[in-house]
């Protein structure tokens, strides 16, 4: 099974275009927070942004419904991707 869920913060939203066509896409980033207690007591907060996509009429929706810190629930899947850059060497994101 590939499901994810994220709770945090919107960062970036950028402005909704059409792929392939007429396909409404929406990308946007997500701030999660973790935070621990250190040896000394206090807490340490550890923060990741995870890329997100969303495809059509949702994409749509959520358009005009998200901005910057929002608080947003996100539920989906991983997709990684790889490319090959200029001098040839792959990476995977």
């Amino acid at each position: 099974m590939n499901r994810v869920e994220l709770t945090g913060t919107v960062g970036s939203v950028e402005e909704l275009r059409m792929v392939r066509g007429d396909l409404p896409l929406l990308k946007f980033s997500v701030c999660t927070t973790e935070s621990k207690k250190n040896k000394d007591g206090s807490w340490d907060n550890k923060y990741d942004y995870h890329n997100c996509a969303v495809f059509g009429s949702k994409a749509s929706r959520m358009a005009s419904q998200i901005s910057k810190r929002d608080i947003i629930f996100v539920s989906g899947k991983l997709s990684p991707n790889e490319y090959t850059d200029k001098s040839g060497v792959k990476h995977k994101t």
